[in-house]
């Protein structure tokens, strides 16, 4: 996933980033950068099971964003992908495969579903209501 950087903002109010997990494992991934006027922001996607994903949005005028995506492997934290992303246009990734060879590969954003509304993210310190909730804890 190595890329080109460029100092060319994004134009766009509506750029993001967006991960899907398609693979056995919990994701989380971070998304940091300094917007033009100076200030900064850190992104926490929050936990992400299997089959959800997750959207943060980038502020207008930033040129560039540091993307960390982390997965959790038998109780320990990998590191998957560490580095800069152009965020001239929105950017989307699937996390693919399983504990034993995770992937994680650039995929057009038409390919992944819209992230549902926040009814479907449930805090981990609040008691689940439905299994679906409990598999997609949300930090709180």
């Amino acid at each position: 996933m190595n890329e080109c950087i460029t100092t060319t903002p994004n134009l766009d109010s509506n750029v993001y980033i967006q991960i899907g997990n398609y693979g056995g494992f919990l994701a989380e991934f971070y998304v940091d950068y300094i917007e033009a006027n100076g200030i900064n922001h850190s992104l926490d996607s929050g936990i992400i099971s299997l089959g959800f994903s997750r959207r943060l949005y980038i502020a207008k005028g930033t040129p560039r964003v540091r993307l960390k995506v982390e997965i959790w492997i038998l109780g320990v934290i990998k590191i998957l992908y560490d580095g800069y992303i152009e965020t001239k246009t929105s950017s989307c990734f699937g996390l693919y495969y399983s504990i034993f060879s995770p992937s994680i590969q650039r995929i057009p954003c038409d390919s992944l579903g819209i992230p549902s509304n926040n009814s479907n993210y449930c805090c981990c310190c609040c008691p689940c209501q439905n299994y679906r909730c409990c598999n997609s804890c949300y930090r709180c």
